[in-house]
């Protein structure tokens, strides 16, 4: 039976790339009795560091988006599967999929394991947040824009005090879960369970069981 095949465009940030890689290989390790290179699942990364956008805060063209993706596309063809290791990326998805017709979205992968009716803090980037990337009808999504919380992110940094500030902000707004929609911010997810209560839906974990769950049905 053909190996499954799963593409990673990853570098951005590169912190995320190498926490997802983490979570692949333990998932496998407690799950699988893995202990053999053979026995993890067969990935392709291409770390492509990419500037979403300029520092003003404007996303980019996409005519140069075309020219910084076509050549690192070319790398992932033969993936049975493809994903963006950034869930602001997903701006971009319709060029992405016009060189990966196989690319699965992480906020909508996300987003279908949100429970209807919940009141979910959707923490991410402003960008993420304010073009509705998690906005769904069947749940309400509560904002909090994140943006220096994922620059500590991005330099391997996990800071308690705005997890805190995170949770308070969850608690004052009634919500019943909180969404980490930022894959920079998946380091913090430990943390994050040990400060509250509430369900926390990471957007790396999640990516890293739906591939579990294709290797169990392959």
């Amino acid at each position: 039976m053909k190996k499954q095949i799963y593409g990673i465009l990853g570098g951005y940030g590169t912190v995320a790339t190498t926490r997802f890689h983490q979570l692949l290989n333990q998932k496998w390790i407690d799950y699988n009795n893995a202990y053999d290179d053979h026995h993890f699942p067969h990935t392709i990364t291409t770390n492509l560091p990419i500037q979403i956008m300029d520092v003003a805060g404007t996303t980019l063209d996409v005519e140069k988006l075309n020219e910084t993706l076509k050549d690192n596309a070319s790398y992932l063809v033969k993936s049975d599967e493809v994903y963006a290791l950034c869930n602001t990326f997903h701006l971009y998805k319709d060029v992405l999929l016009s060189y990966l017709p196989q690319l699965v979205s992480i906020p909508e992968l996300t987003s279908s394991k949100i429970p209807d009716g919940e009141r979910a803090v959707i923490a991410a980037s402003e960008l993420t947040l304010k073009n509705g990337l998690y906005a769904r009808d069947r749940y309400f999504t509560i904002n909090y824009p994140s943006d220096l919380f994922i620059a500590e992110g991005m330099r391997n940094v996990v800071n308690e005090e705005e997890l805190k500030r995170l949770v308070d902000f969850a608690v004052e707004n009634e919500a019943t879960s909180i969404v980490l929609g930022c894959t920079d911010l998946s380091i913090s997810v430990d943390k994050l369970r040990e400060l509250t209560t509430l369900p926390v839906y990471d957007s790396l974990e999640i990516l890293v069981d739906h591939i579990f769950l294709k290797e169990t049905l392959v």
